[in-house]
């Protein structure tokens, strides 16, 4: 039979861990609380959510990542809202912040099929946090070869985000400039950040990053995805190439411009240089009001200055 000092002290402990249950629970994610959809619920507290997983924390984990995988919700959500998948990873990824999968395989799915830009940055932000800060310092390196291969997708996915979703040339490219330290990293994707402060150059940083996405898609819904936004790409490099070529072929000219004489002069350059007539898809170009070259073939607005 317990003895009364052995009541008292599992009645302290119990009252103890039910205090700081309760404490945790009052910190429901406070960051998260003004995006919640409606339909999400409860967005469970990490340290909670261990607690209530009473020792079977890989088996808790694989359940996310099982919600996450058999997931059929894959429409686009509305501007500021999060994809419940989110909440998911985002939970995930603080009970076991060492499984790369969660980070880029999360936030490439989130951003590329869901839409969910804001929340594949915070997913892909997280894991670079603990790649660059944590996973080096605290896990040797058979664990990192084993668990973290290709670690420089992590930056990769970053470097697609900020530059496509997010409209950020900076941020880009100092996702870029992380992976020319991976000597494991495609070739191709090295020496890229400094190269996006070109004008039309940056078209060609934008392709490169979309063809590794493309050859690493992992549905085809997401290859599909990017297939169209790599199309509206080389749309947008046909027209920063023209106007570049055309106010080359305007510096030329030895009287002044006025929109009426620079309507003229565009008739003349394209009859002069076909190839800026048409654009790769085969729509007519066109002077614009603000004295552009443009194309009437339809596009997404996929880049940072259109």
């Amino acid at each position: 039979m317990m003895t009364q000092s052995a009541s008292l002290i599992t009645v302290a402990i119990l009252a103890s861990l039910s205090f700081f249950i309760q404490m945790e629970a009052s910190d429901v994610r406070p960051r998260l609380k003004a995006e919640i959809a409606d339909d999400v619920g409860y967005v469970w507290n990490p340290v909670l959510y261990r607690i209530l997983s009473t020792g079977q924390t890989p088996l808790a984990l694989d359940w996310l990542l099982l919600k996450f995988l058999t997931s059929q919700d894959w429409e686009h959500v509305a501007p500021g809202k999060h994809a419940k998948q989110f909440y998911d990873l985002d939970l995930a990824t603080e009970v076991d912040p060492a499984f790369m999968t969660l980070y880029t395989a999360g936030a490439n799915f989130l951003t590329v099929v869901r839409n969910d830009n804001l929340g594949a940055q915070r997913i892909i932000n997280k894991g670079e946090n603990f790649r660059s800060q944590v996973l080096h310092r605290d896990y040797g390196p058979d664990f990192v070869s084993q668990h973290w291969p290709n670690e420089w997708r992590v930056p990769f996915i970053r470097a697609f985000i900020e530059l496509f979703e997010m409209k950020n040339l900076k941020g880009a490219a100092e996702a870029l400039s992380v992976i020319d330290q991976f000597p494991d990293a495609p070739d191709f994707l090295k020496s890229l950040g400094k190269r996006l402060a070109d004008p039309v150059e940056r078209y060609d940083v934008a392709l490169r990053i979309l063809e590794q996405g493309i050859r690493a898609g992992h549905d085809d819904r997401e290859r599909d995805i990017l297939l169209e936004k790599r199309r509206s790409v080389l749309l947008a490099r046909f027209v920063a190439i023209s106007n570049v070529e055309f106010n080359k072929y305007l510096a030329m000219q030895k009287t002044k411009i006025d929109s009426a004489r620079k309507q003229n002069l565009f008739t003349t350059f394209v009859r002069a240089h076909p190839q800026w007539a048409k654009d790769p898809a085969g729509g007519d170009t066109y002077l614009t009001e603000m004295g552009r070259i443009e194309t009437r073939t339809p596009r997404d607005s996929v880049y940072i200055g259109e």
